[in-house]
């Protein structure tokens, strides 16, 4: 059961690329999909929002079907991987830490228009 907060990683495929991405579920909800030649006909498609938190694509958010979703990614398993306690809150607390990098990457990405980086001759100057 795919849950806010849940951690996955990406399935080997023969189409896939060897590294395995780790992601994190942001939303769950559902999308209305209503045909416009005939507003009775609506399908609702089970979403997943979720950012990836390796992989080239660090911090960016994306949105798929649940079913898409549970046939590329696979739930990261806490109890199956480790059974000592020590083990277990070191993953916790890696698990806190992955968030806490998300976060940043996001912030990152809202506030790169005020990043200023250096100009040889004027100082500073802004990116954008």
């Amino acid at each position: 059961m795919i849950k806010i907060g849940t951690l996955c990683r990406r399935r080997h495929g023969a189409k896939l690329t060897p590294v395995r991405n780790l992601c994190q579920v942001v939303s769950i909800y559902n999308h209305r999909d209503i045909d416009p030649e005939c507003p009775e006909s609506v399908a609702i498609i089970g979403m997943v929002k979720f950012v990836l938190l390796s992989g080239d694509d660090i911090g960016r958010t994306f949105k798929q079907k649940r079913s898409d979703f549970n046939h590329r990614w696979e739930i990261i398993d806490e109890p199956a991987i480790n059974t000592c306690e020590n083990e277990t809150t070191q993953i916790t607390q890696d698990k806190q830490n992955i968030t806490i990098y998300a976060e940043i990457a996001q912030l990152v990405e809202r506030n790169l228009a005020m990043v200023e980086v250096p100009s040889s001759s004027l100082g500073f100057r802004s990116i954008l």
